[in-house]
């Protein structure tokens, strides 16, 4: 397993998640490769290429079509530090990250029960719910931002909009401040950066250094105190039963085989009950 430190990096780095795939390319360094398959080229042409310093006043490189075909990426420096380099219409396009696919595979690294992204803000997406039990069930929203007064600014935006504690993942941490801390705690919110979090492993698969709670470690509960414990969850709480199945992710008919002892205590289905009856819910139960 290998850590991706360039790729959380340049999520930050490029505008907007968008450029040519030269700049994804130079930001993301060795890490390139992992990122590549996201990056959908648009109609768009990008104006600029990468130098090979990129620190100038005069960076990066001019793109330049001279209308017959020929396409060259020009120094602006003065004393032409760096040569021209020719491009093919191509090399021009700007690409952008797919969020969908991107996000899809992040998911499964990170126990988050994935849905297609909906933009929330400036480079801020939903993106589906968590299922580890620390944070079950809470919406899950992804944030690449360039800048940190857009950052703080979409921050703000959710904390208005959202009732409650959610998750939120970013490539890296560099907005993380008293202030922002201060609310994250208050809130009871997930702060997840992808650089610490996530790797990549032999197989070119991203996995969590932090992986997903063993739900074999929930013992089982003995056939003749299921009835009264599912009593004693629903009046704590005050739902109903089919509460209990919806927030377990299984059929009120599954719930009730459960409480009768016939499904296997080895299945899904019963380690998720088994795992809900453990944790209980975020709802604070009634006076």
């Amino acid at each position: 397993m290998r850590k991706l430190n360039r790729l959380w990096q340049a999520l930050e780095q490029i505008p907007a998640l968008l450029a040519i795939s030269a700049f994804w390319e130079h930001h993301c360094g060795p890490d390139y490769p992992v990122i590549r398959p996201y990056l959908r080229a648009t109609d768009s042409c990008g104006s600029t290429y990468p130098c090979p310093a990129m620190g100038g006043g005069n960076c990066p490189r001019r793109i330049v079509d001279y209308g017959d075909g020929e396409i060259v990426a020009l120094c602006r420096d003065l004393w032409i530090n760096c040569g021209e380099v020719p491009l093919t219409r191509v090399d021009t396009l700007i690409h952008e990250l797919d969020i969908t696919a991107f996000t899809k595979d992040i998911a499964v690294a990170l126990g988050i029960r994935w849905h297609a992204p909906n933009r929330r803000g400036h480079c801020i997406w939903s993106v589906g719910l968590s299922t580890r039990r620390a944070n079950r069930h809470q919406p899950v929203f992804f944030a690449a931002v360039s800048f940190s007064e857009q950052f703080h600014s979409g921050f703000r935006d959710l904390l208005v909009e959202v009732e409650g504690p959610f998750v939120l993942l970013v490539p890296t941490h560099p907005y993380r401040n008293v202030s922002t801390q201060e609310l994250i705690l208050r809130r009871g919110i997930t702060f997840v950066s992808l650089e610490e979090q996530v790797l990549l492993d032999d197989h070119g698969k991203f996995v969590s250094v932090d992986p997903l709670e063993n739900t074999d470690r929930v013992p089982c509960t003995p056939l003749n105190e299921r009835q009264r414990l599912i009593e004693t969850f629903r009046a704590k709480y005050d739902i109903t039963a089919q509460k209990v199945a919806d927030e377990a992710e299984v059929d009120i008919r599954d719930l009730y085989k459960w409480i009768a002892g016939q499904i296997k205590d080895s299945s899904k289905k019963s380690k998720r009950i088994e795992a809900l009856l453990c944790r209980g819910l975020t709802k604070r139960p009634r006076p």
